[in-house]
């Protein structure tokens, strides 16, 4: 019971700092689009590969990381409270 209770709060932990760590260099990234004065400086951030990367995992992180919360902390919740998962996939055994 004790192992069970100490992993799901690492595992919580580790969720939480990775999706500070995403949320801040989207943050970072979204900010730049919004001091755009004008559509042909917008159009600065899609020229080039390592602009367009950036651009793009920029757009993409900025729903990850306000849709995607609700769904991971709902799963690791609900999984540590299945036994049939903690004695099968993670050998702790209640």
């Amino acid at each position: 019971m004790v192992y069970k209770n100490n992993f799901k709060n690492e595992m919580l932990k580790f969720w939480r700092e990775a999706y500070f760590d995403i949320f801040f260099c989207t943050t970072i990234n979204l900010l730049s689009f919004t001091e755009v004065t004008s559509f042909s400086e917008f159009l600065e951030f899609f020229q080039g590969p390592g602009n367009i990367y950036c651009s793009l995992v920029t757009i993409i992180c900025t729903f990850i990381i306000t849709f995607l919360p609700f769904h991971i902390v709902k799963s690791i919740k609900n999984n540590f409270n299945d036994k049939k998962i903690l004695k099968n996939e993670l050998h702790i055994y209640t």
